[in-house]
């Protein structure tokens, strides 16, 4: 593990060095260990651990730490002065634990546990297991929601007594039970008066909030950057250049022309100056053995390929981190078919200049009509507010007999009932993307840093009217805009995108034998949960791209596998 930590609170006072239960000193490896009033910590050789006044940090954290001096430090003052990858405890004067803070949008994992007055929480769900020394139970109930709801992460894992503290969430240990509650929420940075109205301000705000990002992350060793040729892997590669971080980058290649971005790649490298490696990525196997045990089904099977390659080659570089343009298409706002249109005919009227140029925008983005956009804007107007439940839900292949589970609530959907439809929706892109950050097994070689999804840049763009996004026709006007001196012409005007549908759907088809009985006679066949008849079907006929039922295997895919990482084959 190269980044990691491990704890234990003593919520009913000291802790008994004695009690047979306390075995937080069986920490894995050559650990750093420290010890306060009714709290132990460990953290793994390469992670970042200071103390600052009576605030102990773990992590990466970055901005004016002066604030961490203060003796009153409140999780609401942290948040509005620092931000990065860290967990952060705060300390009374007497030494015991009042409060500990998951930082806003940081990717540094909290889980926590409590059994018989003690708090345990770490980094990596394994080890907390080992130290409750308590065999982990799946909990069943999470199974069918994570089905049923796909890029929802909530604070529920997948096993029974584990869950996950969220980014901005502060846990208050002075109260009894202790209390969770969110210190930073995209509501924050969605007021008017806080909104970059100006297209020149925003592009310049975002390009000043990505370089800090950016430098700041890399600011730790050796860097390897997964360049894709796309827009938002090729912003980042931009801003390494300018920061003059130690960076190389790669591009993976499957073999087929929809996913074969060399040239894109290899255009954005040259316009950093950054080297760049080719490699081939050959078919994912679907039905192999777990990498690595996680709260909840992590990277999706069909990329571990990929992800086997870039550990290989993040060993051979002997890097410290990976870096990922991962998030960008969300934070970005691309756009749906009429949310922006409704946003400024809410704000400005129908009959203002500013929304049909909006509505011609949009249009023009999406090859239609003002007509047939002004008309979806108007239902999605009519509609009103969503309620904060509204995700997205499928049966996909659960069985009729699973009721579909009620939307487990997170707190940004709480706040997103009260904004504009284009900013609910982008919000809801943010959210989406953050269950899509954890569970790397190449993470044993080196952590991930995403800057597009760091505080700094979500902010700032949360700030930009979803109408300045969709300027001029194109999708992420303003990110375009913002690096536009510093990307090559090919990138920059760029509209197609990379896909990996063929790919996906070759690997089922060339395993669909080995997945009939991997999914028919697997841990979710024997609970009950599939419609075994249905999903015989679809892998028996020829999956094809526009057909959504090949593609609601892959999540299927994913659950039983992470499955047996904890259970084992059935």
């Amino acid at each position: 593990m190269t980044e990691g930590y491990l704890a234990e609170f003593a919520l009913d006072g000291q802790l008994d060095e004695r009690s047979p239960e306390n075995l937080i000193h069986r920490a894995p490896g050559p650990w750093r260990s420290r010890t306060f009033e009714g709290l132990t910590i460990h953290v793994s050789p390469s992670t970042a651990f200071r103390q600052i006044g009576r605030t102990v940090i773990i992590g990466q954290i970055f901005g004016d730490l002066a604030v961490l001096q203060r003796a009153d430090l409140h999780p609401d003052l942290l948040v509005a002065h620092c931000w990065g990858n860290y967990l952060a405890l705060h300390m009374s004067e007497s030494g015991h634990p009042t409060w500990l803070l998951r930082a806003p949008l940081g990717h540094l994992p909290v889980y926590t546990a409590a059994v018989a007055g003690r708090l345990w929480i770490s980094s990596h769900v394994p080890e907390l297991a080992a130290a409750r020394a308590v065999r982990p139970q799946i909990d069943w109930s999470f199974v069918a929601t994570h089905l049923a709801f796909l890029h929802l992460k909530t604070a529920q894992t997948g096993l029974v007594g584990i869950e996950e503290l969220l980014g901005g969430q502060w846990l208050d240990l002075a109260v009894e039970p202790a209390r969770r509650t969110m210190a930073w929420s995209p509501g924050m940075f969605v007021r008017t008066d806080i909104e970059i109205a100006d297209f020149a301000d925003a592009s310049r705000s975002l390009a000043d909030s990505i370089d800090e990002a950016v430098r700041c992350l890399a600011d730790e060793g050796k860097v390897l950057l997964e360049l894709s040729g796309g827009l938002d892997s090729s912003i980042i590669a931009a801003a390494l250049a300018r920061c003059e971080a130690e960076a190389q980058a790669i591009t993976l290649s499957t073999g087929s022309a929809e996913s074969d971005e060399r040239i894109y790649a290899q255009a954005a490298a040259d316009a950093a100056s950054i080297a760049l490696t080719l490699r081939k990525v050959g078919i994912s196997n679907l039905v192999g053995p777990a990498r690595s045990r996680e709260a909840r089904p992590g990277l999706p099977v069909i990329l571990g390929a990929a992800d086997e390659m870039l550990a290989k080659e993040g060993t051979a570089q002997a890097i410290t981190a990976f870096f990922s343009g991962a998030g960008g298409d969300c934070v970005f706002a691309t756009p749906n078919a009429a949310g922006a249109a409704t946003d400024v005919a809410i704000r400005s009227g129908w009959a203002a200049r500013s929304t049909w140029r909006t509505i011609e925008a949009l249009a023009r983005y999406h090859n239609a009509s003002v007509w047939s956009v002004a008309g979806r804007a108007r239902r999605r107007l009519a509609r009103g507010a969503n309620d904060p439940a509204d995700w997205p839900r499928t049966r996909g292949y659960l069985a009729d007999t699973v009721p579909l589970p009620d939307a487990p609530l997170h707190p940004w959907l709480i706040e997103t009932s009260g904004m504009l439809p284009g900013k609910r929706d982008h919000v809801h892109a943010i959210l989406a993307s953050l269950a899509h950050v954890d569970g790397y097994p190449r993470h044993a070689i080196a952590p991930t840093r995403f800057p597009l999804l760091s505080q700094p840049v979500v902010e700032t763009a949360l700030r930009i009217p979803s109408w300045l996004w969709v300027e001029g026709g194109q999708d992420r006007a303003v990110a375009r805009a913002a690096f536009t001196d510093r990307l090559s012409d090919l990138i920059r005007d760029r509209r197609s995108k990379g896909a990996l549908d063929g790919y996906a759907l070759a690997a089922i088809e060339q395993q669909a034998e080995e997945l009939l009985s991997f999914l028919l006679d697997g841990h979710l066949a024997r609970q009950g949960l599939l419609d075994l008849a249905r999903v015989e079907c679809a892998l028996r006929e020829r999956a094809r791209r526009a057909d959504p039922r090949a593609h609601l295997l892959l999540p299927l895919i994913d659950t039983e596998s992470w499955l047996r990482a904890w259970l084992g084959d059935p």
